[in-house]
């Protein structure tokens, strides 16, 4: 009697022996490959050669959002092949931004220009500017409304109300103040003048489209421009005739860079 009381007892024993073997080698495995998610240690072949699958080759949770784990770059690149293997997925590929800036008349949208990238030497006397869409405060038809529409159409910002013509420099953002000089002649530049052409005491503004060598494409508005049809359309001019204003104005005070904005 005694002794089947004892093999009773050892039978309870060794069945909570193994049952809590069997618990903690569960939670061996989890750990195991939770850690082979995030990218903590590298889960042996020989052991489990995928551990994103089960014994039947079905996937261990399918709940996981596989693509994320894939797309996130602190995942060691061994634990995503398993999972490529295990899912038949791939990693996003990285997406290569380019930003529309315009779309001139019966052309393709073309994208922000670069020093000499030459993008409007075909374009000289066509309009390029969107002019129907400008929405802001400065008074419609000037040339400050103009230069503060075409920034918007082609970066979606906006300087804000700093001003007439010959105060915006004054007024702008200091790290987006240029001086008045050659090296300063940029793409995406504003240019303010003192006065305007005809001595305008409210000075006048251009939009500088890209540089080409000596060669300056602009645009620009105000009421004579809108007069004549001129407004927004490309139109060019020597570096010397920017800093000296013969064309456009006179007394360049500096330039605006609308990328500070």
């Amino acid at each position: 009697m005694s002794l089947k009381i004892n093999d009773i007892v050892g039978n309870i024993f060794y069945t909570d022996r193994k049952e809590k073997a069997e618990q903690q080698q569960r939670s061996a495995d989890l750990q195991q490959r939770t850690n082979n998610v995030f990218g903590q240690t590298e889960n042996p072949a020989d052991k489990l050669p995928n551990p994103f699958l089960n014994k039947n080759g079905e996937l261990f949770n399918p709940n996981l959002n596989y693509q994320k784990i894939l797309d996130n770059e602190n995942v060691s690149a061994k634990t995503k092949e398993y999972i490529q293997k295990a899912t038949g997925l791939s990693p996003t590929a990285p997406k290569q931004t380019t930003q529309t800036t315009q779309t001139i008349q019966g052309q393709t949208p073309a994208v922000t220009p670069v020093t000499g990238s030459g993008i409007y030497t075909g374009s000289v006397g066509k309009k390029i500017a969107n002019t129907e869409s400008y929405n802001n405060s400065a008074a419609k038809g000037q040339c400050v409304w103009f230069v503060r529409g075409r920034m918007n159409e082609k970066f979606g910002k906006d300087t804000g109300s700093i001003g007439n013509a010959n105060q915006m420099w004054y007024n702008a953002k200091p790290e987006a103040k240029l001086s008045a000089s050659a090296d300063n002649i940029k793409p995406d530049t504003i240019a303010s003048y003192k006065y305007g052409s005809g001595g305008s005491k409210y000075g006048h503004v251009i939009y500088i489209e890209d540089v080409v060598g000596d060669t300056v494409y602009y645009t620009e508005g105000g009421t004579y421009h809108t007069k004549n049809g001129t407004t927004g359309v490309v139109k060019t001019a020597s570096k010397s005739e920017i800093l000296n204003g013969s064309k456009l104005g006179q007394e360049l005070i500096g330039f605006i860079d609308v990328s500070k904005y």
